[in-house]
């Protein structure tokens, strides 16, 4: 499984979206960050990159911000387009 970081602008939006995303049984877990890629929360979640298009959806959805997203390859985050 590819594994992708989402990041947001706090802490309360990041239980947000891991609340509704458990309830529509899409896979996510909350990690903290280096501080190198998060200046502000500190906190994001791993899901399963398949899993994408439905965690930008949701987050749209309930108007939870996604600040950025990262592929998590070989222990390093790398910016996602």
């Amino acid at each position: 499984m590819k594994k992708c970081v989402a990041l947001f602008k706090s802490i309360h939006d990041v239980l947000k979206i891991e609340e509704i995303l458990q309830k529509e049984s899409i896979y996510c877990d909350i990690i903290p960050l280096p501080r190198d890629i998060s200046k502000s929360c500190g906190m994001g979640i791993v899901f399963n990159c398949n899993d994408r298009e439905k965690i930008t959806d949701k987050s749209g959805e309930h108007n939870v911000e996604i600040q950025h997203l990262y592929r998590l390859h070989e222990g390093q985050f790398q910016l996602m387009t």
